[in-house]
């Protein structure tokens, strides 16, 4: 089976389960489920001299399989898997090996702005971005030149993108209200290559 490069689906998971994300990670449901974030300036920059506070905002690794695992100060972050699990399933595909899972809540500001495209590893691997919220501040996909844009995904609460990690992408600047996205990189394969 052959997927397009970079696809999105909209509304993999319900709407009750949509607003459930969306109020943890703001923790405006239970103040004992906390979802520690930590402010940085430069959310996409990969080096430190290059980070800016045209793209601040917080941050939070729920997971890496590096560090151990789940964060083990939100250990209720295990729920932010769901979108990736659902996505697998619409692909009918397995997950092989899970890297690492970011949470990025972008603060808007008053310009527009594309930022620096990236890999978020170095290797291959799969990448998906899951929309929390509908604000402006599109995800943008670039040719190996990392200048010409192949393709621009617009931030919607509930839609889910997937692409290989080995295309260059980017955030860009929200100016209406804050961008909420999850980021996870993993390992998958399509169910029937097991047979």
């Amino acid at each position: 089976m052959n997927l397009p490069p970079i696809q999105y689906v909209d509304n993999l998971i319900d709407e009750h389960y949509q607003d459930y994300i969306y109020n943890f990670l703001c923790n405006q449901y239970n103040p004992e489920l906390t979802f520690p974030m930590w402010f940085i300036k430069g959310l996409t920059s990969q080096e430190e001299s290059r980070r800016n506070y045209k793209e601040m905002g917080f941050t939070s690794e729920f997971f890496n399989s590096q560090k151990g695992g789940i964060n083990p100060y939100s250990p209720a972050s295990i729920m932010l898997f769901y979108p990736l699990f659902k996505l697998i399933e619409f692909n009918q595909m397995v997950l092989t090996n899970f890297h690492q899972g970011r949470v990025f809540i972008q603060l808007p500001g008053k310009e527009k702005a594309e930022y620096e495209p990236h890999h978020d590893l170095n290797f291959f691997h799969y990448a998906a971005i899951y929309y929390v919220n509908d604000t402006d501040g599109d995800t943008l996909f670039y040719d190996n030149d990392k200048k010409t844009i192949i393709k621009r995904i617009s931030p919607k609460k509930g839609r889910m993108c997937f692409f290989r990690g080995d295309i260059y992408h980017g955030a860009s600047s929200t100016t209406q209200n804050e961008r909420i996205i999850i980021n996870y990189n993993f390992d998958s394969k399509f169910i029937n290559e097991f047979n």
